[in-house]
């Protein structure tokens, strides 16, 4: 039996090998599956997102950039999404959770509960309640 040694080197190439396995922007079924990059022009700006898929609903932890800076980041939890946007200076522009769903025509994320919003210094400038996209309840905070 010939035991091989594991060096630095052969390491870096197993990792290398096990990456180029991994596509991206796949679709099985008619649906997204795996890890997806996309890029997209709005207002001229170039806006990155990444994130995982699975049966074409998002999962786990989703982040957006333009200009090499977190705009947005969606954390996927069974049919719940919290999420977060961001001000260009990374302080918290506004945060909420949003709920899927699935009707027989299609799958739709509706504001849910409790959405923050803050300044650009981020003191908290009120809450907007929702109930499946509704809003139901807003506070403003006097400053």
């Amino acid at each position: 039996m010939r035991i091989i040694k594991i060096t630095p080197s052969i390491s870096a190439l197993l990792f290398i090998l096990m990456l180029s396995g991994c596509k991206t922007n796949r679709i099985r079924n008619n649906e997204r599956v795996g890890r997806w990059v996309e890029y997209d022009t709005i207002d001229s700006k170039i806006y990155k997102s990444v994130g995982r898929f699975r049966d074409g609903i998002g999962k786990g932890t989703h982040r957006q950039f333009s200009d090499k800076k977190l705009v947005r980041e969606e954390k996927y939890k069974n049919d719940i999404c919290h999420t977060i946007y961001y001000y260009d200076n990374g302080k918290i522009m506004t945060e909420g959770n949003t709920k899927m769903v699935v009707t027989d025509e299609e799958i739709h994320w509706f504001y849910n509960g409790d959405w923050k919003f803050y300044d650009e210094n981020g003191q908290l400038l009120g809450i907007r309640t929702y109930e499946n996209g509704n809003v139901i309840n807003e506070i403003e905070i006097q400053q």
